[in-house]
């Protein structure tokens, strides 16, 4: 007669224990978060990368001296001080605590190592922007944890630019050639391993969080993946069922609209930085002719694309620096559509029945752009054929000044001395000024703003630059994309920076 409630008692203790597995399983998984992007990072030494996937990355296991806080303006990271003595005597105060990833303490030698590598001071490992670092004086160790950068006369834009750039990667590890396939770093995460074509990351408990100089709790997720989904809606389809927990400007606005309905998902939404453009390289005899880049550019009906294919989440573009940044030059207007005059331009130019050709990631959202593009130009007799390609192709060909017209996008766009890396004429590659644009007015007026240290003068020399810009048009200014995160109903206390940063998610957790 007992038997029946023996095996009762055992038939609930297998479904309590049950359950407390399924509470078990849920604590663990809220401890990880799942972020897909579209292409694939390879190569993991992102001292060589600086792509957006890449820079993204970056933020997970690797620190700066410094960099950009909610409000755009620098932020300590590795260093918790510094000293600036007229705008040319930088002296960087380093946490005594901050840690590699490996053990090794970070010190003023790693710091100094970096430095000299990305000016061009380490011949095993070259420099694509050293002319940008060449007004540097010295480098100097003045102890373990106090490093000290002398420039040869007042630059305004170093600390915010040039020192925010430089990565810190470990002295001791780095030209190892096996660096790339198991990277060390000091930021928050910890590379683990390669998963098919997922990235594993593990909380780095070594890594001290400070605000304003003060200890923060540890970051709420153990484990970051970092997954590639190169297909749009296989991203969408795996955010819905919860494989994946967001997702940063990964969507189309259609599947964006689909997720404002969705009660499982969350959509944050803010203008953002970015800058979506398309590059001409002026090598071409047909496309140096200003009368052909501008029938280009007149040709292209953005209203129509932003209305229709991007549904508002943008606004037409005219320069590098979006209307948040305190340098854009809002007397720049964005080129109109006029196609009748774009044809008559082209007749003058003799350059009817156009050929051109446009390169291209694979990535659904940019072709399908790049399709409507080559339809707003074929009304007015230009040809252009659309070549695309996987997107670390496609990167190293732009990087080399390998096309005719290129479409891409510069992402967190804060400091205006950008301008000078990618349009002053001694830039070219392997610098960013990929379409070997140059022109004397524009170089003197870049020359004169990057040594300017008063607010007001410096900011006017830059709206010359703009205005120069918007003339010669070595780029075509397309749109400003608004930066827009989906990410599931379980994610909470998330705040959307205007750089879409995704440091952002160290002050997030997940239900």
């Amino acid at each position: 007669m007992q038997a029946p409630t023996q095996l009762r008692r055992v038939r609930v203790g297998a479904l309590a224990l049950l359950l407390a597995g399924c509470v078990q399983k849920h604590k663990v998984e809220a401890r990880v978060l799942v972020l897909a992007v579209e292409s694939e990072v390879r190569n993991l030494d992102l001292s060589t990368s600086n792509d957006q996937n890449s820079t993204s990355l970056a933020h997970l296991f690797l620190q700066t001296l410094v960099d950009a806080g909610e409000d755009m303006r620098p932020k300590g990271d590795l260093a918790l001080s510094w000293d600036v003595q007229g705008d040319r005597v930088f002296t960087f105060h380093l946490a005594p605590d901050a840690l590699f990833h490996d053990g090794a303490p970070v010190t003023c030698a790693d710091v100094e190592y970096n430095f000299q590598q990305i000016a061009g001071l380490n011949p095993r490992r070259p420099s694509r922007v050293k002319s940008s670092y060449a007004d540097l004086e010295s480098l100097e160790c003045s102890s373990t944890h106090t490093f000290v950068v002398r420039l040869k006369k007042p630059r305004p834009s170093f600390l915010g630019d040039d020192v925010a750039s430089v990565r810190i990667f470990p002295k001791h590890l780095v030209e190892k050639s096996t660096y790339g396939e198991n990277p060390v770093g000091s930021g928050p995460f910890l590379f683990e391993r390669r998963q098919g074509r997922d990235l594993l990351f593990r909380r780095f408990e070594g890594y001290r969080r400070r605000k304003g100089g003060v200890l923060q709790a540890p970051i709420f997720f153990e484990r970051i993946v970092v997954r590639t989904l190169e297909d749009p809606v296989t991203r969408f389809l795996s955010l819905m069922g919860g494989d994946v927990d967001a997702l940063f400007n990964a969507l189309s606005p259609i599947k964006v609209h689909e997720a404002l309905k969705s009660p499982r998902l969350q959509v944050f939404r803010e203008a953002g930085t970015a800058y979506q453009y398309l590059g001409l390289n002026f090598r071409d005899p047909r496309l140096r002719d200003s009368r052909v880049r501008e029938a280009l550019s007149l040709a292209i009906d953005r209203d129509d694309i932003i209305r229709h294919k991007m549904l508002g989440y943008a606004q037409p573009a005219t320069s590098l620096l979006s209307p948040k940044n305190y340098f854009h030059n809002p007397d720049v207007k964005p080129d109109p559509y006029d196609p009748e005059r774009a044809r008559k331009l082209l007749k003058e130019a003799g350059a009817e029945n156009l050929v051109l050709e446009l390169k291209t990631s694979t990535d659904r959202d940019a072709v399908s752009n790049a399709l409507v593009i080559r339809n707003h130009l074929a009304r007015v007799g230009v040809d252009l054929q659309i070549r695309s390609l996987e997107f670390p192709t496609f990167y190293a060909e732009i990087q080399k000044g390998n096309f005719q017209i290129f479409s891409l996008r510069w992402t967190a766009v804060i400091e205006p001395a950008l301008l000078n890396r990618v349009f002053h004429s001694r830039e070219v590659p392997p610098g960013r000024n990929r379409g070997y644009y140059a022109n004397k007015e524009v170089d003197a007026v870049l020359d004169q703003a990057a040594f300017e240290v008063n607010l007001a003068k410096r900011r006017a020399l830059y709206f010359r630059v703009q205005e120069l810009l918007a003339k010669d048009r070595p780029y075509i200014s397309l749109w400003y994309p608004d930066n827009v995160v989906v990410a599931t109903s379980a994610l909470r206390d998330f705040r959307l920076p205007p750089t879409a940063s995704w440091s952002a998610l160290f002050n997030a957790r997940k239900e």
